[in-house]
């Protein structure tokens, strides 16, 4: 339910919409998981994604640094055990 002003129903009495189409939520391709959700509002942004030569540097060197991390840790605990 909504409580909506009457100048903002439309002539079935439902709530106007700015710029969003609601007709594609009440199909039966929607309910069938055949119609992309997100495809209407931001195309480009939901699409398929490309490669990101970034994200992989990135996670490499995340993973060099966790594993120097780990080796100094054990390395400084190492140290302590031996006093």
């Amino acid at each position: 339910s909504a409580i909506v002003y009457e100048e903002y129903l439309d002539e079935f009495g439902w709530p106007l919409t700015r710029g969003v189409d609601y007709t594609q939520y009440f199909s039966v391709d929607y309910y069938k998981k055949q119609l992309p959700i997100w495809g209407a509002y931001a195309p480009s942004l939901f699409a398929e994604p490309g490669r990101d030569i970034i994200l992989l540097i990135r996670a490499l060197f995340f993973a060099l640094f966790f594993g120097v991390f780990l080796a100094n840790c054990r390395f400084i605990f190492s140290k302590e055990r031996d006093r």
